[in-house]
């Protein structure tokens, strides 16, 4: 039986949380120093410092989506699992925190290469038991060094400006200190696999698996056996319109076999950890995908009424009401546009019952 979670109140904020957001953003100012001021109460220990949700006995998740992507640290037996670690000004806080509620050997996993899940490497990369990755993500990650470097200098002066408590500032401040030594190495996971493969964490079996493209060439995601827990990275987001690659590789039509996939491997009782968004059960992998079957379908409807690309993409789908991130609306629309029409160019099939 799962053990009873503590939901995130999304009223509730704290410093990190708007940290992320507002360097992500390039904004801060005194509505952001009000909310930062505010308590926090889902954290899990007050001696961590970030706030952070037991989904699972000895398992933990950090997902306000304003810190970047959902982190997920798993302990057994003197060893722990971290999965992901936000942006490089939040690496050495979410060091701290592993260190403090689940001290040993640091096993890593990346998700994908995106800067909110991978820019913390840094503090995970070398210094860790093992630290993996996808081999197509490694690339990805070489173009970013100048971008970790930048966000660690304005995530520092973010947290600085509301108000953050002075441990969480030196740990953003040894990120900016350090940020000029940085090079590609401290951000790239030692194993890079193709398909996939398992580990042992303590007692513990993780299993790590890469379906294909979907919202990138280099998406892992990682189910912990024992505790019925799967980590998808950014093939789900919950609540929010999905970012669809296509500079990275991403393929919607990838994407959905890839979320059938992944809910063969999850049943009733399975904790789902999305990207973004707030941890729930396997109902966010249908959602998700059913998400992506309508954005298909909508379009090539649209596509057959001879609608233009710049024109859908300032249509907001009936499936599409009340999601959040809106920005990436039409970026989500004009992928679909886009694969769509390169499918039909090469002669493969565009309806989803014959993809």
């Amino acid at each position: 039986m799962p053990t009873p979670r503590r939901r995130f109140d999304p009223d509730r904020r704290d410093t990190i949380k708007l940290l992320a957001g507002a360097a992500a953003a390039g904004i801060a100012g005194p509505a952001l120093a009000r909310l930062a001021s505010q308590p926090d109460e889902s954290s899990g220990s007050e001696e961590t410092l970030i706030a952070w949700e037991q989904i699972r006995d000895e398992v933990w998740v950090t997902s306000p989506e304003a810190q970047g992507g959902n982190v997920l640290m798993l302990h057994d037996q003197g060893e722990t699992l971290i999965i992901d670690s936000k942006f490089p000004q939040l690496a050495w806080a979410l060091r701290a925190d592993a260190e403090s509620v689940a001290p040993g050997e640091i096993h890593y996993i990346l998700t994908h290469h995106h800067a909110d899940h991978s820019g913390g490497n840094i503090a995970f990369v070398n210094d860790t038991k093992q630290s993996i990755g996808h081999q197509n993500g490694a690339p990805r990650i070489a173009e970013q060094l100048d971008r970790y470097k930048q966000t660690a200098e304005n995530g520092l002066n973010a947290l600085i400006r509301a108000g953050a408590g002075n441990e969480l500032v030196k740990t953003a401040k040894k990120a900016q200190e350090e940020a000029r030594n940085w090079e590609v190495e401290d951000f790239t996971p030692k194993r890079l696999v193709e398909r996939g493969g398992r580990i042992r964490v303590g007692r513990k079996g993780i299993a790590i698996g890469h379906f294909g493209p979907g919202h990138t060439d280099n998406d892992i995601a990682v189910q912990c056996l024992s505790d019925n827990v799967i980590h998808t990275g950014d093939l789900v987001f919950n609540g929010f319109h999905p970012f669809v690659d296509r500079a990275a590789g991403a393929s919607l039509y990838g994407w959905i076999a890839v979320l059938a996939r992944l809910r063969e491997l999850a049943d009733d009782d399975t904790i789902v950890v999305p990207g973004h968004g707030i941890v729930g059960d396997q109902r966010l992998l249908r959602n998700q995908q059913l998400y992506i079957e309508r954005l298909i379908q909508a379009v090539a409807f649209d596509i057959s009424e001879g609608i233009a690309k710049a024109r859908m993409q300032q249509k907001t789908y009936g499936f599409m009401e009340g999601l959040s991130f809106d920005n990436l609306r039409p970026i989500a629309i004009g992928a679909a546009y886009d694969e769509i029409m390169d499918r039909r160019e090469r002669g493969l099939p565009v309806g989803l019952e014959d993809a």
